[in-house]
């Protein structure tokens, strides 16, 4: 007999693989963000911002990853050479990050257990990000990209084992 969490794994995967072979790729194309294919980096969430941009307080834009494994991974870069990581993870409803917008959760992956206070000056900078987000995060609506973000928690139950950093 299974496991609760062994069905809830199941079911995680087989709604991962489902969305993987989905036709994704004409979905967002059909919704026009810029002609880009489902597994590029969704640098179109932060425009007008690209990779290279000044944030605030030493901080810039530096990489996006492609959505996998439920989520974007934006890498931040100081000039004194510090790098902050933020998933970007979807939500419904009871956001975990520093910030959030309607649909997508802004997580600071720092080694922490999320019970320690951030750095503010890098918090008022995830802060903007979600602003930026939010007004670009309509063509969610209209894509199946927004599919291809899962929650944090079902996250770390698919790929605790692979680590999430």
């Amino acid at each position: 007999m299974s496991t609760r969490r062994e069905l809830l794994r199941k079911i995680g995967m087989s709604t991962a693989g489902l969305v993987m072979v989905s036709g994704f790729r004409v979905g967002s194309a059909q919704a026009g963000i810029h002609g880009k294919t489902s597994f590029d980096a969704p640098w179109w969430l932060f425009e007008p911002l690209a990779k290279g941009s000044y944030l605030a307080n030493q901080w810039f834009l530096s990489d996006l990853s492609p959505i996998e494994k439920g989520a974007a991974i934006l890498t931040l870069s100081a000039k004194d050479d510090r790098q902050a990581r933020i998933h970007i993870c979807g939500h419904a409803g009871s956001p975990k990050g520093i910030a959030h917008t309607k649909y997508l959760d802004l997580l600071l992956m720092d080694g922490g257990d999320g019970n320690t206070p951030s750095n503010e000056s890098l918090g008022r900078v995830i802060l903007s990000l979600a602003k930026h987000i939010e007004n670009t995060e309509s063509l969610l609506e209209q894509s199946s990209i927004l599919s291809r973000f899962a929650l944090h928690e079902d996250r770390l139950l698919l790929y605790k084992d692979q680590g999430l950093i």
